[in-house]
C-alpha cells in the first residue's frame, strides 16, 4: 500500500483490506523476486489449491531452472510415499509411488506441460498436500 507505506506478504497471509469505491491505479502493487536458479515456493502460503497439514508446514518446493527439476523436501521426520503431477486443467502426467524419503528430485524436462504444475503430495503416515507450482517454462 505504497499510500500508507505499508509492506504486506501475501505468502504468510491473506491481505485484506477495506476502501472506498474508486480508483486507486498507483496505491497497491504486486512484486517478484528474481532469482533464475531456483524458484522458492514456500509451502506457508495460503492458497485455493492447498491441504495443508502442521506436519507438512516446512515443506519446500523449488523449481531448478538449469537442470529442469523440481526439488521437494519436507521435515526430516515425514517421509513421502507418492507423489502426483497434473497440468493446470488436471490431467495426470506422472505418478511417483513408493518414494520412502522426505526429499526427491523430479526431472520435468520431458512433461509437456504450460508453466503451471499442480502437485499432489501423500506422506507415509497418510497426510496430502496439493500446491500449485509456476515453472516458468
Amino acid at each position: 500500500d505504497s499510500e500508507i507505506g505499508s509492506f504486506t506478504s501475501i505468502n504468510d497471509s491473506d491481505y485484506v483490506k477495506s476502501i472506498t469505491k474508486g480508483d486507486y491505479l498507483e496505491r497497491f502493487f504486486i512484486t517478484f523476486t528474481d532469482n533464475s536458479d531456483i524458484i522458492n515456493i514456500p509451502s506457508s502460503s495460503n492458497n485455493a489449491l492447498s491441504l495443508t497439514e502442521n506436519d507438512l508446514q516446512e515443506t519446500s518446493f523449488n523449481y531448478l531452472n538449469g537442470s529442469k527439476e523440481l526439488l521437494i523436501k519436507t521435515n526430516s521426520s515425514i517421509n513421502l510415499s507418492e507423489i502426483s503431477l497434473y497440468d493446470i486443467l488436471g490431467k495426470k502426467l506422472m505418478t511417483l509411488n513408493n518414494i520412502n524419503s522426505n526429499y526427491i528430485k523430479i526431472p520435468l524436462a520431458n512433461i509437456n506441460t504450460s508453466s503451471s504444475l499442480i502437485v499432489s503430495l501423500l506422506t507415509e503416515d497418510g497426510k496430502q498436500m496439493n500446491k500449485h507450482i509456476v515453472t516458468g517454462r
